[in-house]
């Protein structure tokens, strides 16, 4: 089995939503500069987000009350979140005409500017 890849990123450059899928092309400060360049690209339906976003909120939420009650470092091997499965929404479907009749991006960079 290969290794899934590890993206390292400082903030979020962009967001787009097409075909149902949502792409956030994410940054990281380049050396000791300012500047952000792409780092990676977090591809999620939309259908999904909701519940990804969810479990992260959980995850933040718990490493901050380990932190504020002594500072108790969160291994590797520790079930944040308790691994419980995720409730997920009723999938969706999203024509690029919907998506663009309520306002929202319809475009994404090519793979290839990242």
């Amino acid at each position: 089995m290969s290794e899934n890849p590890t993206i390292f990123a400082d903030a979020m450059l962009d967001a787009s939503l097409l075909h149902g899928v949502l792409r956030v092309r994410l940054g990281q400060v380049a050396g000791g500069s300012e500047t952000l360049v792409p780092a990676g690209q977090l591809v999620v339906p939309l259908a999904e987000m909701r519940a990804l976003v969810a479990a992260l909120d959980n995850v933040l939420r718990e490493a901050d009350a380990r932190l504020r009650a002594g500072g108790a470092p969160i291994a590797v091997t520790d079930s944040i979140g308790g691994g419980a499965a995720i409730a997920r929404p009723r999938p969706r479907s999203y024509s690029a005409a919907a998506v663009a009749a309520r306002g929202r991006s319809v475009s994404h960079p090519p793979p290839s500017a990242l």
